[in-house]
Parts: structure tokens; sequence; C-alpha cells
């Protein structure tokens, strides 16, 4: 898949079915307000994503929230101004290939739960030794960014 320059490009993204709309609330996650990305991935990214918040729901009862999804480079370059670890060059996020999950926020709410933390990061170190994702831990945004690991390789099923 191409990098996304601009936003103008997730349109024609979309026709290609290179990249779907990520609903607002889906079975375990909420998408804060974003400010430098849209609510699009890549189909196999959709499905890691949907799959983390579904898993967590049915372990924990508790949603997850996400805060940030995809970016163009325009956007990136913007962040970069106003968060650090926004990365200098290309990003996964400029892919439609990573997400942002927050660590700090649990069914809507702001809150500091070292199970919930505990849990969530759990399963993305499962995901992660089962080569299906990478995850760092952001220390300064409070979240896990979270890029799907060559999202043609996967169908839609395995997990």
């Amino acid at each position: 898949m191409p990098i996304i320059e601009n936003f103008d490009e997730i349109d024609g993204m979309v026709i290609l079915k290179k990249l779907v709309a990520v609903p607002e609330e889906g079975n375990g996650y909420t998408i804060e307000k974003l400010t430098h990305s849209k609510a699009f991935l890549n189909p196999k990214a959709k499905s890691v994503l949907e799959k983390i918040a579904s898993q967590f729901l049915d372990e924990n009862n508790v949603t997850i929230a996400v805060t940030s999804l995809t970016r163009s480079e325009e956007s990136q370059s913007s962040l970069r101004k106003v968060n650090s670890n926004a990365a200098k060059g290309d990003s996964s996020h400029n892919y439609g290939a990573a997400f942002d999950l927050s660590y700090t926020k649990f069914n809507n709410k702001y809150t500091y739960s070292k199970k919930h933390r505990e849990n969530l990061e759990a399963i993305l170190k499962q995901l992660q030794e089962d080569g299906k994702i990478y995850y760092i831990k952001e220390y300064r945004q409070h979240c896990f960014h979270v890029t799907v690991r060559n999202p043609e390789q996967f169908k839609s099923t395995t997990m």
C-alpha cells in the first residue's frame, strides 16, 4: 500500500479497498476525538483492532479507547510539533497499519488501573510473540502503539 500523503487520498484508498472505515464504537472499543488521524485502517489492521478489543472486553468486561489511527504525511508532520513520540519520516500510521490504544482510559473514563493496563499489554505481548503485531508502550501519550505486521499475510479469520 502506498503512503498516504494527505487525507484527500483516503477516499481513493477506500474505493480500492485498501482502507476501510472504523466505526466510532465497536465491540470492546470506542474511538476518542481524533485530531491528527482519521478513523480508517487497512482491512487486516481493523480486524486485529477488533479482535484485541473483543478479547479485552471478554476478559475484563471493560472497553478500551483508541486514540489514533491512520495519519497522512501532512498530519504526521503537524503532530511532531506537539508530540515528541511522533515518528520522524514515515510512520506505520501513514499506511493504515497502526493504531494507538490508551492504557489510562477504560469504559470512557480516565483511570489508573494497573490490572487493566497489564491485561491489555498481555494480549499485545501474546500477539507480538505470535508474530502478528509489534507494539511499543509510549509514556508521554499513555498509549500502546500497535503496528500490524505484514497484514497481507493474515486472513481476517486468523489471530
